[in-house]
């Protein structure tokens, strides 16, 4: 199902969920939580909750995050002008701040897979759109084919996942 540890530990090859064990994926992950700096993410809403519950009986033994050098700065990647001296959340996005200094990571940024995978599913479907819409202008009768009432639906149809 799912595959990631939440405070973005990059020495751990193998993420998991804290309760149950299963991996997590963070890219595809539906739920997850913040508690004392870390962001475990859970393959159900049910994991979640038990650690919302009791944090303590399955997070107390969770190796801590990787420390980053001494003086590192953190910055929110939406707002550039917010930067601390610690990592948290941005105080008017909501995102993690990231490190100002690169550091090497094992394994691919899960934002970038999830941005890739959803680019995708999407672009097919706006091609297609497209396609639709444009041959309707230089004389393809897709209307027709497809008749009126259908033809509005079916771009309608086609976009609802895009947006």
């Amino acid at each position: 199902m799912a595959q990631a540890h939440a405070d973005h530990n990059p020495t751990e090859t193998v993420p998991r969920d804290p309760v149950c064990g299963m991996d997590v994926d963070r890219s595809t992950a539906a739920h997850m939580t913040k508690h004392d700096g870390q962001r475990p993410y859970f393959c159900s809403a049910r994991c979640k909750s038990k650690i919302e519950t009791q944090p303590k009986a399955y997070l107390g033994d969770q190796p801590a995050p990787t420390k980053m050098p001494e003086g590192t700065q953190y910055s929110c990647p939406m707002h550039p002008k917010i930067v601390q001296d610690h990592p948290g959340d941005c105080p008017k996005c909501g995102m993690a701040l990231e490190p100002m200094t690169p550091f090497a990571e094992t394994g691919p940024n899960p934002e970038y897979v999830d941005f890739k995978r959803r680019l995708w599913i999407t672009a097919p479907l706006a091609l297609a759109v497209f396609i639709l819409e444009l041959g309707t202008l230089i004389g393809i009768p897709f209307d027709q084919w497809f008749g009126h009432p259908l033809f509005g639906w079916v771009p309608f149809a086609l976009a609802t996942p895009v947006v």
